[in-house]
């Protein structure tokens, strides 16, 4: 992954991601082709030379444009007094979500 991270950080960098979803990317990159490898291994794939393992092999991993995205408390700001939220996104910051949750998890 590091060798990942070498390659990969400054590019999404340049193309306006922040810092954390520059690594996250580059983890979920890095973990689906640990998870393709590991089935091929594993035989879930089919044995050698079958159709169905020989497609998986020759194919580069790929993700839908709109999948979802990992975010963590890096990602989002929260604000439990006025019970709204900022979430980062490729645009930028989106102020002001409002939430709802149970009174008791909320921070006097």
């Amino acid at each position: 992954m590091r060798e990942l991270r070498k390659r990969c950080y400054g590019e999404l960098k340049t193309r306006g991601f922040g810092a954390q979803a520059a690594q996250h990317i580059i983890k979920r990159v890095a973990d689906a082709c640990t998870t393709l490898r590991a089935n091929i291994k594993a035989g879930n794939l089919g044995p050698e030379h079958s159709k169905r393992r020989s497609k998986a092999e020759s194919k580069r991993v790929v993700f839908r444009p709109h999948a979802a995205h990992t975010f963590d408390d890096r990602s989002l700001s929260w604000n439990y007094d006025t019970r709204t939220v900022s979430v980062w996104t490729l645009d930028g910051r989106v102020k002001n979500v409002r939430f709802t949750c149970m009174p008791d998890p909320v921070p006097a």
